[in-house]
Formats: C-alpha cells, structure tokens, sequence
C-alpha cells in the first residue's frame, strides 16, 4: 500500500457525522488538559478527532493503478458510514494521559473504521437485509475489496504503532475479536435473521454498535498506556455508548421498545465507568453520551 504522506484524489461525498456532533472540522486537535466551561469547546474538540481520522484516511488510500482494485477500495472505505467509534478511540487515549500518543491513536482509530467498512462492504451480498442506498459497485467487486480491505486495517495499526509490539498486537487481538465471528459478524448474521423475524434487535447492538464501541474504548485505552483495570473499564464505557447509539442511530432506531427507559439506564452505567479520571477529561469524553433520544 502506498504510503501516508501520497496525495488523494477524492471524489466521493462524504457521509454526516452523527448528528449529536457538528461537522465543523479543523486539521488539528490539542490535548486534554483542564476544565471544559462550553459545549462548543467540547464539541470542537470531537470534531477536530473526526477532521484528523478523516484525514488520515485519505493519505492512507489513494486513487492509483491498477484502478479496478485501488478505486474500488477507496471507494468503500470513504463511502462506509461514519461512526464516532474511532474519535471514542483518540478520546479514550487523551482521557487516560496518553496526548503523546495522538498520532498512534488517530491511525488505530482510522484502523477501526477500515475493519468497519470492510464489514459494511459484505454486510449486503446475500440479500439477507435490505439495502439503504444503490450498490457503488457490482456484487462481486464489493466481494473482494471488501476482503482485501481488512489486512489494510491491521497494516495501519503495525506501521504506527509497530515499534511497540505488545501494544500493537493487544490492539489487533482487540480489533479481531471484537469485529470477527464473536462480535461485529455475528451481529450482522443476527441483524439478517431479525430482518427475517427471528431474535431481538437489542442483541444485535450489542454484538453490532455495542463491540464496536467497545472495541473503539478499549484501543484507545491500550494506545493511551492504561493498565488492564483501567481498560476494562473503558471497555465497559465503550460498550454502553454502542448500545446507546445502536438503540437511537442504528439497529434499534424506531424499532425497539422501551429503548429511551434503556438508553437513560446506558448513560448512567456509563458515566459510573468515568468516576475516578481527572474531571476536566472527563468532561470531554462524557460529550458523546450526548445523542438525542427524540
């Protein structure tokens, strides 16, 4: 694969952020540090992550010959849906003292949302769920750059982060257990049957939002130096704003009942898995609980 520093041409239009942040992008964040006083520091703060990975992308996949493999690729990567898992990631590593470590994180979180679009790429091949939007390419292409996508995603993780093999090989076992048959894929086979009227919605985020989120916090965690206990909580973190999320933005939106009683008890456990970081952090990251329930 081509490396970083190569110029992308990028034609396609990128999708919306979340709605609960703004996409007013800058090219640069700062670290943590101190007490957060407005919402729009906060929101600025999330927005520069998400410019950051955004950017990363693209110098990570450019248009080059030979066209049929390399636009493709590109193609789904930049296409696939934007979620706040990987800006969770930066956010996880800045919360846990780890801002010298903000190159590492933002190419792990862009790691993420590559395995992310890989999933996506094949989520639509069998026919088993209905598709939101037109394929971009024929079924078959789809089939095998979304198979050629996912070595990429751990090649990011090991350039960067290579010149700390523990580190980068916690993060791969993190990013494959939690994408793979025990997480991502299989909520995506359980998503098929719901479809089908078989099984519940809510075990589909958590197998779908809930490990990816998770997987999202606990990166992010490991990047940023925490110990086991520390990134077991943030992986607890994690997986209460995937299911948040998954509940009002994704798998179980308008479909699930009792899910804002749900999404109220989610925030909750969520932020009793912040007590004990430095306050102004804290601040920080607890931003992104901040999803409407309407």
């Amino acid at each position: 694969m081509a490396a970083t520093s190569l110029h992308v041409v990028c034609n396609s239009t990128l999708p919306p952020l979340p709605r609960c942040i703004p996409r007013q992008l800058s090219s640069s964040c700062k670290a943590v540090s101190g007490v957060v006083s407005t919402t729009s520091e906060k929101q600025a703060y999330w927005s520069a992550i998400n410019a950051d990975v955004e950017a990363y992308l693209e110098r990570s996949f450019p248009v080059r010959e030979p066209l049929i493999v390399h636009q493709s690729i590109h193609d789904l990567v930049l296409s696939a849906p934007r979620t706040m898992a990987p800006a969770l990631c930066v956010a996880a590593s800045d919360l846990v003292g780890g801002g010298g470590q903000r190159d590492h994180a933002v190419a792990v979180a862009s790691a993420l949302h590559v395995m992310y679009a890989a999933s996506r790429a094949h989520e639509y091949l069998p026919h088993l769920v209905e598709r939101p939007t037109p394929a971009a390419h024929p079924p078959n292409i789809e089939l095998l750059s979304g198979d050629a996508i996912y070595p990429f995603g751990y090649e990011l993780v090991a350039r960067s982060v290579g010149g700390e093999p523990v580190r980068a090989t916690r993060v791969m076992v993190e990013m494959a257990r939690s994408m793979g048959a025990q997480g991502y894929l299989q909520g995506q086979y359980m998503h098929a049957r719901w479809a089908r009227g078989e099984g519940g919605v809510r075990e589909v985020c958590e197998k779908k939002e809930g490990e990816l989120y998770s997987c999202a916090a606990a990166c992010g965690a490991i990047i940023g130096g925490a110990d086991e206990g520390v990134t077991q909580k943030l992986r607890r973190f994690g997986f209460y704003v995937g299911m948040i999320y998954g509940m009002l933005l994704g798998s179980g939106r308008d479909e699930m009942n009792g899910r804002v009683e749900a999404v109220r008890s989610f925030r909750s456990s969520a932020q009793k898995e912040l007590e004990g970081f430095e306050s102004g952090k804290r601040a920080f990251i607890s931003n992104i609980l901040d999803v409407s329930e309407d």
